[in-house]
């Protein structure tokens, strides 16, 4: 695992994260993301499949924004030992509005396949952006994609269709953005 970094991230992580809840967890992934940039400041001490899998999630968060737009996105990986598990926490900052916070409840293994990981960061960060109000990504229909991985891929699923519609990391190919 070699360290990464594409530039200085933004936000002090200790400013918005509980140290009581955290301490056993080492920090092992820092990224944003922003509409005009994509993906930046990508720090991370993991395997390429977990830089991979946040790149691939960051293509999709630009399309499908039902009831508000979000301006910036705040990764951070917890490594926690006890479990073998890198918990994702994001913190979600929509247009005009103050930031949510950092929060988030999934995580995969250290040495989990791409597909594993980037389904769990897109579940993590799709209930952060909708406690920020907005629901991400909107399907065709009027409901909301879920990722759930289908044949070993991850994909974007829509329960109203009873069908995968894009590959996480493809949705602006598959679905026209808004």
């Amino acid at each position: 695992m070699a360290k990464r970094s594409a530039g200085a991230v933004g936000i002090s992580v200790d400013s918005v994260r509980n140290p009581w809840l955290f301490d056993r967890r080492e920090q092992v992934l820092t990224a944003v993301w922003t509409p005009a940039r994509g993906i930046t400041d990508l720090t991370a001490d993991l395997p390429d499949d977990w830089l991979a899998a946040v790149h691939r999630l960051g293509h999709d968060l630009h399309v499908r924004q039902y009831g508000g737009h979000l301006d910036h996105v705040h990764w951070v990986g917890e490594y926690d030992e006890v479990f073998g598990t890198v918990l994702i926490l994001t913190n979600v900052t929509p247009r005009d509005r103050a930031p949510n916070g950092l929060g988030g409840h999934t995580g995969a293994s250290l040495d989990s396949d791409q597909d594993t990981i980037v389904s769990n960061i897109a579940d993590s960060v799709q209930d952060s952006v909708g406690d920020a109000g907005i629901a991400w990504p909107w399907g065709d229909v009027g409901s909301i994609l879920r990722p759930c991985i289908e044949d070993n891929i991850a994909v974007w699923y829509d329960g109203r269709q009873g069908r995968a519609v894009a590959p996480i990391g493809d949705l602006n190919d598959h679905v026209s953005a808004y």
